[in-house]
């Protein structure tokens, strides 16, 4: 895939807590990829324009030499206006989009999200009642992604209407949960790097959600201490300076918060009426999903394409 000069050769984008943190510490593990950490949110800001966008690249991707230069952020998916940005740099990109059956990622969406602050902390149906009746939209910027982020077929529609639809590979958690080895082995070959290779980052289960009441409510004081918000809660930035009592409250909380988090609650059940509310909302979409990209959250699902043998390393 490199030596054309690209700025970013392959992206993961998809579903929050949808296995991507895993498939991406696979990957980078790989000879053959360059894979700096973390997420990189450079096609989303519009503050910056073409030229700071592949200077900020050049930077990410210092020292990857020829091989496959692969950045992650789910979040790309849902959103308007990043698949258009990428395009302009890297019109060769391929896509590693990884998909969550929605109600199960919105339940999971909606607490990583409380746990950050951008919504409030209370108990899981009260708060998802609330976030797909729309009350939380007006006060809580984000509060609209817990639900439309699982708009699958609608946001693919939105990415293959700019990328050709072979340059996308479509997986599911499901699959990945079930068969990781497969999963991984289909996405080297859509890379174009040797397959046969399993590192054992790609079997560690990382950002596993938190739904200990008592893990919430200390991590609301985590961000209360340590954080500003924008308006409506969009993004948060670190205080520049703390009293010493206020540092001392902040990093007890911080403390508490992880030794909650190390107790393993058990995943929310929503109420019988609610989780039918949540499937409505998502149906039409998931049938849509299911006719135009062969993707169905009843059984093991990847896009039924095949790709070209590119072998890189």
């Amino acid at each position: 895939m490199r030596g054309r000069g690209a700025a970013v050769d392959a992206v993961i984008i998809g579903a929050q807590k949808a296995g991507s943190t895993s498939l991406q510490a696979g990957l980078s593990a790989h000879p053959a990829i360059y894979a700096p950490g973390g997420e990189d949110p450079v096609f989303e800001r519009q503050d910056l324009n073409e030229a700071q966008r592949q200077a900020h690249l050049e930077r990410r991707f210092r020292g990857a030499h020829d091989r496959v230069r692969l950045l992650k952020r789910p979040n790309y998916l849902g959103l308007d206006g990043p698949a258009s940005r990428l395009f302009s740099i890297a019109p060769d990109c391929r896509l590693l989009v990884m998909l969550r059956e929605p109600r199960e990622r919105a339940v999971s969406a909606y607490v990583h999200y409380q746990r950050f602050g951008f919504l409030p902390a209370e108990p899981v149906a009260e708060g998802l009642a609330k976030v797909f009746a729309g009350d939380y939209d007006a006060q809580y910027a984000r509060a609209a992604e817990v639900r439309e982020f699982g708009l699958y077929a609608a946001a693919l529609t939105r990415w293959s209407d700019v990328f050709p639809r072979e340059q996308l590979l479509v997986v599911t958690f499901e699959s990945f949960k079930i068969e990781p080895r497969a999963v991984f082995d289909r996405a080297c070959a859509f890379l174009g790097v040797q397959q046969g290779q399993y590192p054992s980052a790609l079997f560690e289960r990382a950002n596993e959600g938190a739904y200990s009441p008592d893990s919430m409510a200390a991590y609301q004081t985590v961000n209360d201490v340590f954080f500003r918000y924008s308006e409506g809660r969009m993004t948060r930035r670190l205080r520049p300076s703390l009293s010493p009592a206020k540092l001392l409250k902040g990093v007890s909380a911080l403390s508490l918060a992880r030794s909650a988090r190390q107790s393993k609650s058990a995943k929310p059940v929503l109420p019988n009426d609610l989780a039918a509310r949540i499937s409505d909302y998502y149906a039409h979409d998931l049938a849509r999903l299911e006719k135009d990209w062969g993707i169905s959250f009843g059984a093991p699902a990847m896009a039924p394409h095949e790709y070209p043998e590119r072998q890189h390393g």
